[in-house]
């Protein structure tokens, strides 16, 4: 099996190296005010700041470094971050997060010039807002400074695209992009983005139910090692990932992996890994020019037949059959970079902000 998600990059760089100020490839959005010193990187100064960067490049790898609570996107490509043994192959169908601390490392590998589209929480501010979701308005009126106790630690992992932290997502960076996001408007949706990532967070623990463990502390650390691995799947499309492969990456034994997967996900990881190379292979035969038989030796699949038999068997069409009937009709294809970025986030009032959540 291919271990090394990077070994197309030359060199890794440690983000110091290479976002020093000036450089063209990286954008900084304020939402506080802050002040980078010259010749200072502004990620090391941005880091103690609610902030967006913006970094475009087609080729750059990172070394492994630690971050504050950030939400990671992609547009026009894909970028992987390793964590832990795991993997997250960020696009533009999903976001991820990592929390406060976590060491990872990043690379882009593209023919074409990939956008890293991030938002970066300042320490602490996670703990502020959930403070100001769950304490008392008596309490928070006699401490208006008031921060949970409580450590904020979100479940690591992709997120599909969804209704609640996607559309503030994709409202921020289309403001930018008009060049209308001012520091106090940007300072604003840090706040209802991080009330809606809690919300979605809060939203997994029924996800959870379908675990069998009997401890809500077990099953918050099953569904973690689970969505670990299956993110592994996902970001390993280009070759086959065995079950002792996948549940190295989750800390688990095999036969628990397997049975504990099937739970969660409705299907085996074999089944899943397999149904998700077959639709990335649908989705080249659609928006590109490549060849079936390149399409199904860049995925990984032992032959030309075995591949062919398996895409008519999920499909009910030969590859090149799918090409010749859909490859005509764009609309089936995934939603383009700019479709989603000018998707207006759904429950916004009239003048763009957000009512907090009841």
């Amino acid at each position: 099996m291919e271990t090394a998600a990077f070994s197309r990059a030359q060199t890794r760089l440690m983000p110091s190296a290479i976002l020093q100020p000036g450089n063209p490839m990286l954008t900084i959005h304020r939402a506080e005010s802050f002040q980078t010193p010259a010749d200072t990187c502004p990620m090391t100064v941005a880091g103690a700041y609610n902030f967006v960067s913006q970094l475009r490049s087609a080729e750059i790898a990172f070394e492994e470094h630690d971050g504050p609570l950030g939400i990671k996107t992609c547009f026009g490509g894909q970028e992987t971050y390793e964590v832990e043994g795991g993997r997250f192959a960020v696009d533009a169908s999903s976001y991820c997060v990592l929390n406060n601390g976590q060491r990872y490392a990043s690379a882009i590998h593209s023919s074409q010039t990939v956008e890293s589209f991030c938002i970066w929480f300042r320490p602490a501010f996670a703990e502020q807002v959930l403070s100001g979701l769950c304490s008392p308005d008596d309490r928070l009126l006699d401490d208006p400074q008031r921060v949970s106790g409580q450590p904020v630690a979100f479940f690591e992992r992709l997120y599909p695209h969804d209704d609640l932290v996607s559309p503030v997502l994709f409202r921020i960076r289309q403001a930018i992009q008009d060049e209308t996001a001012s520091l106090p408007w940007l300072d604003e949706q840090f706040y209802w983005l991080l009330e809606r990532l809690l919300q979605t967070h809060r939203n997994i623990y029924a996800e959870m139910e379908r675990l069998p463990a009997l401890r809500q502390t077990t099953r918050a650390e099953l569904y973690r090692r689970l969505y670990r691995a299956k993110d592994f799947l996902d970001a390993s499309l280009e070759f086959p990932v065995t079950i002792p492969e996948a549940a190295q990456v989750a800390c688990l034994s095999p036969h628990h992996f397997l049975r504990q997967f099937k739970h969660l996900f409705r299907e085996t990881p074999h089944q899943y890994h397999r149904r998700r190379r077959l639709e990335k292979a649908r989705d080249l035969l659609i928006g590109t020019e490549q060849s079936v038989t390149d399409i199904c030796f860049l995925l990984g699949f032992e032959s030309l037949g075995s591949f062919s038999w398996l895409f008519r068997r999920h499909y009910g069409l030969s590859p090149a059959q799918y090409r010749a009937e859909y490859g005509r009709h764009r609309s089936v294809r995934l939603l383009s970079d700019e479709s989603q970025a000018v998707v207006g986030p759904k429950g916004a009032l009239a003048d763009g902000s957000y009512p907090c959540m009841k």
